[in-house]
């Protein structure tokens, strides 16, 4: 179910990218639904395999927190939550989709610990994004890509 999950989450952008749909709802629901199923998937993992999330705790809690923060931010300097689609957001959603597909098929939470600090290193950039932009934009690759709106480099 994961494998499917992360391939659907892969090829919906692919195809509404390739048919010219841009719409800012539909790409917010997209995160919104990824969200839910990974908090689904990290339920399971807690009810499952508790050692594995006790051992990453602390990494748990700091992605949770920046992941607040920069919801916080979103909402108070734009008014209403981000889109990014970043590049790091996808280094993380696949990295933890691996590290679940590891934990529930291998029983192995070897790549869980990467997987949460791609999650960190993702949402300190969606922060910095955040920070960065002069106003509320949709699919901003990352910082280099947010100085250049800012710059007027990038429309």
């Amino acid at each position: 179910m994961l494998l499917v999950a992360a391939l659907s989450d892969l090829f919906d952008g692919m195809i509404l990218r390739r048919a010219g749909i841009h719409a800012p709802d539909l790409r917010r629901w997209d995160t919104i639904a990824d969200t839910i199923f990974y908090l689904g998937a990290a339920a399971a993992a807690f009810l499952i395999h508790p050692d594995a999330v006790w051992t990453n705790a602390i990494l748990i809690m700091i992605v949770t927190g920046t992941q607040a923060l920069g919801h916080i931010l979103e909402v108070a300097r734009f008014g209403r939550a981000a889109s990014y689609h970043a590049w790091t957001g996808r280094v993380w959603g696949w990295a933890i989709a691996i590290a679940f597909l590891g934990l529930f098929a291998l029983g192995s939470a070897r790549f869980l610990t990467l997987a949460l600090v791609c999650g960190i290193l993702s949402q300190l950039d969606n922060i910095a994004i955040t920070l960065i932009l002069p106003e509320w934009r949709q699919d901003v690759r990352g910082v280099v890509h947010a100085l250049r709106i800012r710059t007027g480099q990038s429309q």
